[in-house]
């Protein structure tokens, strides 16, 4: 049986930008980009941004804070063991403090993942029973 997924990724800390950006398309998470090619799939370095993004839907309990900016995937899982990384700082990009959860399309939270560190990776898995 095939489950259908969303990942958040937020960046709950903002630093102050001098240029002025559009919302991310996958800033709501109506609009969450479906991620099909996703076995070991690893996107460009900078290629998605929270800069300009919004809030919606609650916060995860295991998240400290937040959501104050936040972008949306979404995925059909095809085997029962989910990872997710978030990759910031040095090459990786300007984001900080990243938080990232992994939702059933019931909204019931699957794996959560709050920030270590300001620039620290972080990782968001789980073995879903089928």
């Amino acid at each position: 049986m095939k489950n259908n997924y969303l990942l958040i990724i937020v960046l709950t800390l903002v630093f102050s930008v001098t240029k002025v950006f559009a919302q991310p398309a996958n800033d709501n998470k109506i609009n969450a980009i479906e991620l099909t090619d996703f076995d070991n799939w690893c996107s460009s370095d900078k290629a998605y941004t929270t800069s300009s993004g919004t809030a919606d839907e609650p916060k995860p309990a295991c998240w400290n804070n937040g959501p104050v900016q936040n972008v949306w995937f979404k995925f059909t899982a095809t085997d029962t063991f989910i990872k997710a990384i978030v990759r910031t700082g040095s090459n990786y990009g300007t984001m900080r403090y990243a938080q990232m959860a992994i939702i059933d399309a019931s909204n019931n939270v699957i794996a959560c993942q709050t920030y270590l560190g300001s620039t620290s990776h972080i990782v968001c898995q789980t073995n879903i029973l089928q």
